[in-house]
């Protein structure tokens, strides 16, 4: 099931502006493999994620949240919930992310809204 994490509803309003499912991990047969983690499938054009998650063709999957508390994986959507319910407006959160096209990982930083 898709979790939404987006600017309209919930305890999570404005904060990060996407959504996002779970992804059990996989890949092209003989290739690099992408680890398990939280696929991006809607960004919000005007939310905090905008121009640094692509959600075009849900090849995003977040793995492992950086910062702030240390490095922890991110496996089910009440990771991710857990972890942005606790930071405020202005707060930034460090998103380790796979991009499954391109099989290649990135450090997204994205200030909370609010």
């Amino acid at each position: 099931p898709e979790t939404r994490v987006t600017r309209d509803g919930g305890p999570l309003s404005a904060k990060l502006g996407i959504s996002v499912q779970a992804y059990p991990g996989g890949g092209p047969r003989g290739g690099e493999s992408t680890p398990a983690g939280l696929r991006v499938t809607e960004v919000s054009p005007t939310g905090p994620a905008a121009g640094l998650l692509d959600p075009q063709d849900q090849s995003d999957v977040i793995i492992e949240i950086l910062a702030p508390g240390g490095r922890r994986p991110v496996r089910t959507p009440e990771d991710l919930t857990t972890a942005v319910s606790r930071l405020k407006p202005g707060d930034y959160i460090s998103l380790y992310v796979h991009q499954i096209r391109q099989r290649s990982p990135r450090v997204v930083n994205l200030r909370i809204g609010g």
